[in-house]
């Protein structure tokens, strides 16, 4: 990574499964990385907590809950489901009848969505990603 980022200027990485290393790896990467380019070097992840590692089994991970304050990136899926509507999984109709902050604004619901948008649902959902979807965001 230095080599590419000295070399090829490259400016940021982004790493799949990053919770799968320990914070402290990543950390200590980034700081390399830094050091070599006297810059900061953007770095963002998939930060979900599941698997072997899940909940700090064998060391505090690079996740979503544990990056706060530490210059990390992290994806958010809460941020992604807030704005584009549904969950994780969700897509086609699904999309269209659980549309996200991104699409509440239309006057009226796109064809094919069953009835207008619910205001009560409408904030609970834009509540539950105030909450949650600013957990890990770099800082």
């Amino acid at each position: 990574m230095v080599t590419w980022a000295t070399q090829y200027k490259i400016d940021s990485f982004r790493f799949d499964l990053m919770s799968f290393h320990p914070r402290a790896v990543i950390e200590q990467l980034r700081a390399r990385v830094d050091a070599a380019t006297g810059r900061r070097v953007f770095m963002l992840g998939e930060g979900w907590n599941f698997g072997a590692v899940g909940n700090d089994a064998r060391f505090v991970q690079a996740s979503q809950r544990s990056l706060n304050g530490s210059g990390l990136g992290t994806f958010s899926d809460r941020a992604r489901d807030f704005l584009r509507g549904g969950g994780p999984f969700g897509g086609g109709q699904s999309l269209v009848q659980n549309q996200g902050a991104g699409a509440v604004r239309r006057r009226r619901p796109p064809a094919g969505a069953r009835g207008p948008l619910r205001p009560r649902d409408r904030r609970i959902h834009r509540a539950a990603a105030h909450r949650g979807g600013g957990r890990g965001r770099r800082r």
